[in-house]
């Protein structure tokens, strides 16, 4: 990378890289206080103390901790609140599925729940500004929430939670004709879509025919129009190497969340062929956040000479990412902020990734 950037830009772009650590603090954070505090908020602590101040005291913050209420401004911290729960109890596929426990293959189909005031990530990371700031949406339910999941092997695989409801509910409105589902899980995008009058068929791909199994004998039956739906098992990157069958819309969510995502969803966008007529991908925005996470690592590398990088060593899928965007990128002249701020863009984002 060639940076001919005068003292306005350069300020611009170090206040990326402030932003860019912000970003992962705050993440790290979050993920810390959903796994160990989470559970222990209550409506009488919110009550007594209103949010803030209970996050703060499960996380071992100080009240005048300047820094920190720097931050809660910033990523919104101060404005996580209340939702109520009725659109996810009403949720048709709430309503209408009913799960019974069942134990077969190291998976476990059973029901989980999510406490009244206990917070929870709900929708897709907001992405703004001119500095890339993600900020990850939390709320807390004025109700319990009892919903369907597989575990396996006493892990959460796959679950209705309201995140899972409101991050695929753009991609079920926009689906038509016939759609092509890249895995299976508890069956929920296919149930939706395939309720829809504009959806014709419903055809999934899905490999690990374990689940296929539990899907037919616990879920599917209890599908209104399961007519509607094919099930193939197969391997989804197989199957697209060699489909030539027409598909209206595609929706793509073979992962658990944007780590194991990224990875995924690269091999599928470089795969994307002329028989599908649209693609989406389930949380897309966290996803293409990832990828510039790691490309605004390299141009921090590169603008501040960290010439001992070897860009010929990988130690996993970031690495191969960080390495391929180096050897595409390194002759590439930015003249001015603006054009680092356009490369970081979604758009341009996706023009990269075809290309690595």
């Amino acid at each position: 990378m060639i940076f001919n950037l005068n003292n306005n830009d350069i300020n611009k772009l170090n206040k990326l890289f402030e932003i860019h650590e912000f970003n992962e603090a705050i993440d790290n954070m979050y993920l810390e206080f959903l796994f160990y505090g989470a559970k222990k908020i209550n409506k009488e602590m919110i009550d007594k103390n209103g949010f803030l101040n209970s996050f703060m005291k499960l996380m071992d913050i100080e009240k005048n901790d300047t820094d920190f209420l720097s931050l809660c401004k910033d990523f919104e911290i101060d404005k996580i609140s209340k939702s109520p729960a009725k659109p996810y109890l009403n949720n048709n596929f709430t309503k209408n599925i009913k799960i019974r426990d069942v134990n077969k293959y190291s998976y476990k189909l059973t029901n989980e729940t999510i406490n009244a005031y206990e917070p929870i990530i709900y929708k897709d990371i907001k992405v703004e500004g001119e500095f890339y700031r993600e900020i990850p949406e939390l709320t807390y339910l004025d109700e319990a929430y009892t919903y369907p999941s597989i575990k396996y092997k006493n892990t959460t695989w796959m679950s209705l939670i309201p995140h899972e409801i409101n991050t695929m509910q753009e991609s079920i409105d926009e689906a038509k004709g016939d759609v092509l589902v890249y895995g299976l899980g508890l069956g929920y995008y296919s149930y939706m879509v395939s309720n829809k009058k504009g959806v014709s068929h419903v055809t999934i791909v899905e490999i690990d025919n374990r689940i296929i199994e539990l899907f037919k004998e616990n879920i599917l039956p209890q599908f209104p129009n399961k007519d509607k739906i094919t099930i193939l098992e197969a391997d989804a990157f197989k199957f697209t190497n060699n489909n030539t069958t027409h598909y209206d819309y595609a929706f793509f969510d073979l992962y658990h969340d944007a780590d194991d995502g990224l990875e995924l969803y690269v091999k599928m966008k470089k795969l994307e062929n002329t028989f599908i007529d649209k693609y989406s991908y389930w949380i897309e925005t966290t996803l293409l956040a990832s990828f510039r996470r790691l490309l605004i690592n390299l141009i921090n590398e590169e603008f501040n000479h960290e010439n001992n990088v070897d860009y010929t060593l990988e130690d996993g899928f970031n690495d191969h990412v960080i390495n391929s965007l180096h050897n595409l990128l390194q002759n590439t002249k930015f003249n001015s902020y603006n054009d680092i701020y356009n490369l970081l863009s979604d758009k341009s984002l996706i023009q990269l990734i075809s290309n690595i």
